[in-house]
């Protein structure tokens, strides 16, 4: 007999605000989205309708809905892919996120943590070494009363 397993997908999940999960991502991109249409210097191209009809639509055979802009800058997770790489595109950022996704980064990460480690030894020693000098000046001026 085979068991079944009760299985939530992660994409149904209901984060806490401060974790590191992937709809809290989601979320923080519609955020930035909206933050940036709302910020466009032409005041017609912050509307949901102009935005989605004169900005958006070279992107598609189809025009996209307001409700499918709204849906984006909620981070709705299923709004599909092209969608947000138009939004980045406009925004000037889809290049920079390509280059982020296709470099590896983790060895500068690591590299990075190597270095702060290094550091923070040094900054640890030099702290210590001014402590021990403050303790001698400060018990010689004791002892030598």
């Amino acid at each position: 007999m085979r068991k079944s397993y009760t299985h939530v997908p992660i994409i149904e999940e209901d984060p806490y605000a401060t974790e590191a999960h992937v709809l809290n991502y989601l979320n923080m991109l519609g955020t930035a989205f909206k933050k940036y249409r709302k910020n466009l210097q032409n005041k017609r191209y912050r509307s949901a309708e102009f935005f989605v009809k004169e900005k958006l639509l070279p992107y598609f055979s189809k025009p996209i809905t307001r409700q499918t802009l709204s849906n984006l800058e909620n981070g709705d997770h299923k709004v599909s892919v092209g969608v947000y790489a138009a939004v980045m595109q406009e925004m000037g950022v889809w290049p920079n996120v390509i280059d982020a996704i296709i470099s590896d980064k983790s060895d500068d990460y690591r590299y990075v943590a190597i270095i702060m480690e290094e550091l923070n030894k040094q900054q640890e020693q030099k702290r210590n070494e001014k402590l021990k000098e403050m303790n001698i000046t400060y018990f010689k001026g004791i002892i030598d009363e």
